[in-house]
């Protein structure tokens, strides 16, 4: 076998090897992003999370506990590793009008409004890159707490994990200790 041959078989069965430990996608709610993983927090609201649609999406209720004061409903976890988060969003609310409930992401705190304040249904998707033990959240926030609530519906979730570079190194020194091997065989018959 020509050692041109070898190395490509050699680096083939090394990616493959690669391939194999890195971690894949989590699409939908499951794995290490499985509701229960989830924490609901509710701050002067009365708000809830609806999962009988697991694994393919979960829905945040706002508040609407009649204190006329403003009110959030967070549903947040902890992430597992670095890469990506992807996801589609629907929202509705009965509250008119609509200004009076929002909906976010949270990002380590940081509230980013998914939500414009001049209809009652919206959607759209959404793409983010995180780093492990970034703390993400889905929000909805109500103004007044009264109206009626607003809900906001996540479907496509995705999870995608950054492949580990450390494992490249590897990779290539068992590629090229192969291909020493080879060419030690090749001059001692």
């Amino acid at each position: 076998m020509k050692l041109s041959s070898v190395l490509a078989l050699t680096l083939s069965s090394g990616i493959v090897a690669f391939t194999a430990a890195v971690p894949a996608a989590s699409a939908a709610f499951i794995d290490a992003y499985t509701p229960s993983n989830w924490t609901l927090t509710n701050s002067n609201a009365d708000g809830s999370v609806d999962t009988s649609a697991v694994p393919d999406a979960i829905t945040v209720l706002g508040g609407d506990n009649g204190s006329g004061l403003t009110g959030t409903t967070d549903f947040s976890i902890p992430i597992a590793s670095d890469g990506s988060l992807a996801f589609n969003w629907n929202y509705q609310t009965e509250d008119d009008p609509s200004i009076n409930d929002l909906a976010f992401y949270l990002l380590n705190g940081i509230p980013f409004q998914l939500t414009d304040t001049n209809a009652s249904t919206q959607s759209g998707v959404v793409s983010i890159p995180v780093a492990a033990n970034d703390v993400f959240a889905f929000r909805v926030e109500t103004v007044d707490n009264q109206g009626g609530r607003a809900s906001l519906t996540i479907t496509n979730f995705e999870a995608t994990a950054i492949p580990t570079p450390a494992l490249l190194p590897g990779i290539l020194t068992f590629a090229l200790a192969s291909a020493s091997t080879v060419r030690q065989r090749r001059s001692h018959p």
